[in-house]
């Protein structure tokens, strides 16, 4: 096994080019009014059940106006009595306060109603209210706790969300630029105050949301600096690497990010080719082995494609990470694998203050 190395000495590039051109994730995400929707569509099946609900407030053609009191109970039920096909080409746009369809703001209907239901989500961005909690990951050989992955969760009204539902109420609001810069800007700042010299932070990323890492990492680099972060103890991870199809693009990031001293990470690789195939074309510090790769009890042969992929990362210096250990048996296959880092609920939940935790989970510090 490769031994691990995660440490750099590189300085900071900061870009000298002046950027007029405003982010997109610096604007602010509207509300949606929820006082009633227009739907309508171009399949000719959809438009016909639509035709045979319309109601007396509809203009006699075109879309058709939802707007009684349980106007969202109403569209769920009619879109469940469509065909998938039908319910995937129908449209929604909300209804102003003149009555009228606001056509220009128009969005598959689903997307609408995840809207309506997560009215929280502009709230919680625009007066950034996330709060990071911290997912500690622990070195086999030694045992402890070298770095924390931080997880975004939000507090509204008593509710604590948690990240896979701010990222789903954030694409259906359009808002992934805002969530992303925000969800990395603030694991920053906060973390400089909750992890210890030394440790590393796992500081997720989604791609698609970077356009140019010249002007959308700009916050980024703003926020290490302020807070003081040593630039090599900074951990870029790819959220769902495999997924993003543009490689060529995806390198430059990965390699802006390196240009300033980080450190880059892919995560949630499978065993398939394409992870071989990311791995040799972007060549990360880390990569993460994804949740659900190991049974709760593996048998010696579920882990034969798995020791191939570690094999193959480590054989080119490259830190190899699993997550979703759960079970003291996926522990003891993680050591028997040679993985370098582990992380998951076995080890240690994501909390607000930070968790040091031993391998062995004899204690936490």
């Amino acid at each position: 096994m490769q031994p691990i190395c995660l440490s750099v000495n590189q300085p900071i590039r900061l870009s000298s080019q002046s950027h007029s051109q405003p982010c997109t994730c610096k604007r602010k995400v509207a509300e949606i009014p929820a006082g009633g929707v227009a739907l309508w569509s171009a399949a000719p099946s959809a438009m016909g059940k639509l035709e045979a609900v319309r109601g007396v407030a509809s203009p006699p053609s075109g879309p058709v106006h939802f707007t009684q009191l349980d106007w969202v109970e109403s569209v769920e039920g009619f879109l469940s009595s469509l065909t998938p096909l039908e319910r995937a080409d129908v449209k929604a746009a909300p209804i102003g306060p003149d009555g009228q369809c606001q056509a220009w703001d128009a969005v598959p209907a689903d997307i609408f109603l995840h809207r309506v239901k997560s009215p929280w989500l502009p709230r919680v961005l625009n007066e950034r209210l996330l709060i990071p909690h911290y997912q500690p990951i622990v070195h086999m050989a030694s045992g402890k706790t070298i770095a924390f992955e931080a997880l975004m969760r939000a507090q509204i009204d008593g509710r604590l969300i948690n990240g896979g539902e701010l990222v789903d109420a954030a694409r259906a609001h359009n808002a992934m630029f805002q969530f992303d810069q925000l969800a990395r800007t603030c694991a920053i700042s906060h973390g400089s105050t909750k992890l210890q010299p030394g440790e590393l932070l796992f500081v997720n990323f989604t791609p698609m949301v970077i356009y140019d890492p010249a002007i959308c990492l700009q916050t980024t680099w703003e926020a290490a600096t302020a807070a003081g972060w040593l630039m090599e103890k900074l951990v870029f991870e790819v959220v769902e690497s495999e997924a993003f199809p543009n490689i060529a693009h995806l390198r430059h990031i990965l390699d802006t990010y390196r240009d300033h001293g980080c450190k880059v990470a892919l995560d949630d690789l499978g065993t398939g080719h394409t992870a071989l195939s990311y791995i040799d074309e972007l060549r990360p510090d880390v990569i993460k082995l994804a949740k659900g790769l190991l049974p709760d009890r593996p048998r010696p042969h579920d882990l034969g494609l798995i020791r191939g992929l570690v094999e193959h990362a480590q054989s080119r210096n490259i830190t190899t990470l699993i997550e979703g250990v759960e079970t003291p048996e996926q522990l003891d296959a993680v050591h028997l694998l040679g993985i370098d880092l582990v992380q998951g609920y076995y080890l240690g939940k994501p909390t607000a203050e930070p968790v040091r935790v031993t391998r062995d989970r004899r204690k936490a510090a």
